[in-house]
This record gives structure tokens, sequence and C-alpha cells, in this order.
């Protein structure tokens, strides 16, 4: 199976504190990996050096063969690596088909003058973005609430606004970052359906998540950190086994 991203001994420290450790892991293309990990095992630090928002200090980062360690956000996003984040951002007054095409505006090219001048191929583009934004509406279930302001949705709604911003770019690597956070159980039942059914179209999906009802359900590799360093990797069945992991999640008592 073909390599999407490669991880190698990736470190990062604030200060004294180290909040990434040397961390090296795959993902495999097509597949659904999940980072899991208790509080302050630095998955969150993990997810924005993946993402180009935060700067690492060693190691390397590589995609698609190209090393990318050190690239800007933009530039992480114009390789096809769109990303969620953890608190929801979302533009409350703005209607959801305008939250959903934000995803493109690294890729819009008309500029400023023609935008003005309402020009054949500014019409032509706001065409193809609101053709992007409706598809990926459907593929979430919420192409019904696309006149809605985002701030009138229920929150596991505003949840599905966010990824499909995500999705209108048509990434290769998707990247969630605790997608289930604050979501009842039948939204998160939800959750696990779309999230296979994006795979399921050749995305290749990370998350980091702290539902391990989820993670078990839909991940094909699962790595493990504690205190930023890893502590496992392997199938969900295999994690779940590892005694190590099971002494961090539920004490020294079994």
């Amino acid at each position: 199976m073909n390599t999407i991203m490669e991880v190698a001994n990736l470190s990062k420290s604030f200060g004294g504190i180290k909040a990434v450790r040397d961390v090296s892991f795959s993902v495999n293309t097509g597949t659904i990996h999940a980072v899991i990990g208790p509080n302050g095992a630095g998955k969150s630090t993990l997810f924005n050096l993946l993402a180009g928002a935060t700067p690492a200090d060693t190691g390397r980062i590589n995609f698609n063969g190209k090393d990318i360690t050190g690239f800007p956000t933009h530039k992480i996003a114009a390789l096809k690596i769109a990303r969620t984040f953890q608190n929801l951002k979302i533009a409350p007054k703005m209607s959801v088909l305008d939250n959903i095409r934000l995803g493109l505006h690294t890729v819009c090219k008309t500029g400023l003058i023609a935008s003005l001048l309402r020009t054949p191929s500014v019409r032509r583009e706001e065409r193809e973005t609101y053709e992007k934004a409706e598809a990926a509406a459907k593929r979430l279930d919420i192409h019904h609430l696309l006149d809605r302001e985002a701030g009138t949705l229920a929150y596991g709604e505003q949840r599905s606004v966010e990824m499909a911003r995500a999705l209108i770019s048509d990434p290769l690597l998707l990247l969630l970052d605790e997608p289930a956070a604050g979501l009842n159980s039948r939204e998160t039942e939800d959750l696990a359906d779309r999230i296979k059914g994006i795979n399921e179209t050749g995305i290749t999906v990370l998350l980091v998540e702290h539902d391990m009802g989820l993670v078990m359900r839909i991940s094909d590799h699962v790595t493990v950190l504690a205190q930023g360093a890893k502590l496992a990797s392997g199938t969900p069945r295999e994690v779940q086994d590892n005694k190590e992991v099971v002494r961090i999640y539920l004490g020294d008592d079994e």
C-alpha cells in the first residue's frame, strides 16, 4: 500500500515543555488513520505541525513524495491537504453556502479588478464555486441549509459545515481535529458514517479524536501518543490489546 504522508522524528518544544518528542509514523493512502492519547499527549500540537500552523524544531514531514517540512499553511493547502479545527471556526453571520465557499479562497484565480468589473471569468468562477459548495454540502447532507445563517444551526450541523468547507477543495488528505467534540451519541454515529463515506470516495483521513468508540469503529490504523511521544501503533484491535495503552487510559488497576 502506498504511503501518502510520512512523519519522521518530529519534535516541538514550547519553552522547557516538550509537546512532541521524536514522533514517527506513516499514513497509508486511502485509509482512515487515528491519533489518540490522553489530555496533554501532544495530539493538537502534532496536528498543527502537519498543517503548517506551527513549525517543527526537528524532524521531517513528507507528503506524496515531497518534503513539506516548514511549509506555511497556504502552501500546505495548495497541495490538497485540508483540515478542520478542534474549536469550531465558522462565520456565524454568513450563510452556510458562503462559509463552505471560503474553503476555496486559496485557489480562486480572479483578482480584485476583475471582481469589481464582474468579468465573464468572475461569473464563471462564482458558478463553479457554487456548484462545488453544493456538492460538498450534499456529501454531508446539509445542502438544504445552504441559505441559512451558519450561526442559527445546531452545533452538529455547524460541524458539518466546517467539514464541507474542507471538502470543497477536493483534498487528497483530510485532517480532522476532534470532529466529535461536543456531539451527542446520535450525532457521533452520523459523523462516523459520514467520515467513512468521505473515505470511500478516495480521500485519506487523518483524525485526532477522544471518542474511542468512534475511533475503533472507523479507523484502519491507530497511533497512540503519551506525554508527547509515540506509545503504540497498529490496528484498532492491536491497540486495544496493548497493556501500556490500557494502563495509560484506565490506570494501573484493570
